[in-house]
């Protein structure tokens, strides 16, 4: 149709858009090519991916009708792939929302538990009556030991109960010393199934004051030991059994170091250099029993794990003793103990349950009504 057009008008030519006639052409110098670098940047781009221009033509001082017109591409202008179409921003961030979204779907198995660690040891009494135990019996036994308070399946409930527990704290137990001062953390674990079996929520089921609970078995550490000059600060000096400090500068700087590595002096398993995990949680179960239970692993892989030497096994000692099971649920305990001259030693690994508090059972589809 536009060549029909330019025909009709006498010597006309098209060049960016418009009629112009044969001589005024050539007084221009102007070529017959159409000048896309005039043209507007979408245009461009639409005429580079599409190749579909839009033009108004004019003849003689009078609008006609627009005429549309295909242009075919050359040899030098090649059409661009559809990938590198530049995205909009709105699609651009739908897909990043979309990515956000299958990043925060939760994993059903991690729990969060709320901990509370302490300094603990035998008080006079319980050291009057460890006199006349052969197994007890030696200087005072000191070390870590921890609590689970609660296990939740979500964050932000466990870090709730954490700032209501911090409130709730007296003066000693937030800003006291080492020995004095109650540790609240909570700390992530992935629940441990057993091997084959494939569930979809963590924990065990269990019927509680008329609903369906999720219980969880929890693998804890303790250790116990006495007073050792092996992990002495700098400064410190024994003399006729008492230890004393050389002056009043080394005791504020062995303070100092004390509140920094987290631990008191004169403990160096529960000071973490001759024991892995004192007074800490080793793993969390979904089930006490079977070969990955909490029981098999506390009995065997759990003494490794703890790392605390000559307590790498139960091989060796009184199964009788050092392993004893609970009358309510049968969960292990294993108790593991060595006095010597100078010191004393007591390991201890621990089988606990706990109920998923935060819980809620799978709502299960209506059955359908019957038709009368």
């Amino acid at each position: 149709m536009l060549e029909k057009a330019a025909q009709g008008s006498g010597s006309s030519t098209v060049v960016a858009g418009k009629v112009k006639t044969r001589k005024a052409a050539k007084a221009t110098g102007a070529s017959n090519l159409v000048a896309w670098k005039r043209l507007s940047p979408m245009v461009t781009h639409v005429a580079k991916a599409v190749r579909v221009v839009t033009v108004r033509m004019r003849f003689r001082g009078k609008s006609s009708p627009m005429v549309v017109k295909v242009l075919k591409g050359t040899s030098s202008s090649k059409a661009e792939p559809c990938s590198k179409i530049p995205q909009t921003k709105k699609a651009a961030r739908g897909t990043k929302v979309r990515k956000s979204r299958m990043k925060e779907i939760p994993n059903p198995h991690v729990l969060h538990l709320l901990l509370e660690r302490r300094w603990l040891g035998l008080g006079e009494k319980a050291q009057k009556k460890s006199l006349g135990c052969r197994s007890l019996a030696g200087p005072l036994i000191e070390g870590w030991a921890i609590r689970v308070r609660a296990v939740y399946g979500q964050k932000a409930k466990a870090e709730k109960a954490l700032t209501a527990a911090l409130a709730a704290q007296t003066e000693v137990e937030r800003e006291g010393g080492l020995r004095e001062r109650a540790q609240l953390l909570v700390k992530t674990y992935e629940a441990v199934n057993q091997e084959g079996l494939l569930a979809s929520e963590p924990g065990h089921p269990a019927w509680a004051n008329g609903a369906w609970t999720r219980r969880v078995y929890v693998v804890s550490s303790s250790v116990g030991e006495s007073f050792s000059s092996q992990d002495l600060p700098p400064g410190l000096v024994e003399f006729g059994g008492n230890y004393f400090y050389m002056s009043a500068d080394t005791e504020a700087n062995a303070k100092r170091l004390e509140q920094q590595r987290g631990s008191p002096w004169g403990y160096p398993h529960n000071a973490g250099i001759l024991c892995a995990t004192p007074g800490d949680v080793l793993k969390v179960f979904s089930s006490p029993v079977g070969d990955c239970g909490a029981n098999a692993y506390a009995t065997g892989q759990a003494l490794k794990d703890l790392q605390l030497p000559d307590f790498a096994s139960s091989q060796n000692g009184d199964l009788g003793k050092t392993v004893t099971y609970s009358k309510d649920g049968g969960l292990a305990q294993v108790k593991m103990h060595r006095a010597d001259k100078g010191s004393s030693i007591r390991g201890l690994v621990t089988v606990s349950e706990h109920t998923i508090l935060d819980y809620r059972p799978p709502q299960t589809p209506m059955s359908p009504k019957r038709k009368l």
